[in-house]
């Protein structure tokens, strides 16, 4: 990745701020974790799983648009590896719900 952001002529280290934004995509609110932090057993399996089920659809919306309009040849191919490892993960958290 070092060699990657020298190449693009990026720091080696992001904002503070960076991922702040989420690059457009929705993030999990302040009022999801405090719910989280006040749930316990299978209602907070449940309410976690959903949680990391669009976070990680989030990842995999980004991945696909890296592979649908991205130029360099390794960074779709990561992408291309986020999309599927990620739906794998949702698939088997699905499953864990009982909606696989």
């Amino acid at each position: 990745m070092s060699a990657r952001l020298r190449d693009w002529h990026q720091p080696a280290t992001a904002a503070v701020d960076a991922h702040s934004g989420h690059g457009g995509m929705p993030q999990t609110v302040d009022a999801e974790i405090s719910a989280l932090r006040k749930t316990i057993g299978p209602d907070f399996d449940r309410r976690f799983l959903n949680v990391m089920i669009a976070h990680q659809d989030d990842a995999i919306q980004l991945a696909r648009v890296e592979t649908a309009t991205g130029s360099d040849p390794s960074a779709k191919a990561l992408a291309d590896r986020i999309d599927r490892s990620r739906s794998a993960q949702i698939r088997q958290m699905l499953d864990f719900l009982g909606q696989g």
